[in-house]
């Protein structure tokens, strides 16, 4: 987006990366690229108890100039077999949906909405896929040696180690129940079925 944003869309910005900062979750990590406030990259862990469990996917997070009056648009850089690679996806708190977007909202809570989803079948949503639980499982595995680019550090470097037990007790931070995901619902309970709207390779 570039430093010509919005004055208060800066501020905004600004205060939610100190919060971040000094209030850093185990399960994400978000910051601006170079010094574009409008522009993030994050890391996410993959739920327990899914098929996602021991990955960590990397992606952009793009802020309008407007924010937070208007929502972000989310892309995954790391295979997962949930989201298309480059592509920005659909959910309720993402630019495909400006019309529920509320400025209460926050980097924050787009990080702990995306993770709550990650198990949740796509249903033809923009950007969804539904691959075969044991290659999400496969792609969880090598995510952790994925690479965004030159000069990056692999996933696992991006986020602290935690053994059984931490993750065990894993606690996921409140999210909007406009953004919750449907609750016991995920793809390791159709075992294979590979469905959805784009097949697996």
């Amino acid at each position: 987006m570039g430093s010509g944003g919005g004055a208060h869309a800066i501020r905004r910005i600004q205060r939610e990366l100190k919060e971040i900062c000094e209030a850093p979750s185990r399960h994400w990590t978000a910051s601006p690229v170079a010094d574009d406030f409008f522009e993030w990259q994050f890391a996410v862990r993959g739920p327990p108890g899914t098929e996602f469990e021991g990955g960590i996917y990397t992606g952009r997070l793009v802020l309008p100039v407007n924010y937070p009056l208007a929502p972000p648009s989310i892309t995954m850089l790391t295979p997962n077999g949930r989201w298309e690679v480059g592509k920005k996806i659909c959910l309720s708190n993402t630019s495909y949906h400006p019309d529920l977007w509320q400025p209460a909202w926050g980097i924050r809570t787009m990080m702990e909405a995306l993770r709550s989803h990650f198990p949740v079948p796509g249903d033809g949503a923009i950007g969804a896929i539904d691959w075969p639980v044991e290659l999400r499982r496969k792609l969880a595995k090598e995510s952790l040696d994925f690479v965004c680019g030159p000069g990056t550090r692999r996933n696992r470097e991006l986020l602290p180690e935690l053994s059984p037990e931490e993750l065990a007790e894993d606690q996921p931070e409140p999210v909007p129940p406009e953004l919750r995901a449907p609750a016991a619902v995920s793809a390791a309970a159709s075992e294979g079925d590979g469905s959805g709207s784009r097949a697996a390779p």
